[in-house]
């Protein structure tokens, strides 16, 4: 997909300062927005929503995660799979930040 800028989307508690963070004062600055995004990759073209999604583009039932940490897009993680193999039972917990800078993905060990 061609790009044509970036937009860093971390939350405050990574910023240099208060005013670096472009959550932060988007959202200060707007009224009745949501603290949310969408975001929609496809090979030749993308979309990012700010305040919402846009519930046509879902391929299927958006599921809600709480964010766990102050600074990244972190969520606990249940279990990490590949295909049908289970890596990681994440018996003592495991962490994953969703970041739309990054292509690839990891996750620590729980060990």
């Amino acid at each position: 997909m061609p790009n044509d800028g970036i937009v860093g989307l971390g939350l405050a508690g990574l910023a240099v300062s208060p005013m670096s963070s472009f959550m932060e004062r988007l959202l200060e600055g707007s009224r009745n927005v949501l603290p949310q995004f969408g975001i929609l990759l496809e090979a030749e073209s993308g979309e990012i929503h700010f305040g919402g999604h846009d519930a046509s583009r879902l391929a299927s039932p958006l599921q809600w995660f709480p964010v766990d940490h102050h600074g990244y897009w972190q969520v606990a993680i249940q279990a990490v799979y590949v295909g049908s193999e289970l890596v990681d039972s994440c018996v003592r917990g495991c962490h994953g930040i969703v970041d739309t800078g990054a292509s690839r993905l990891g996750v620590q060990a729980s060990s």
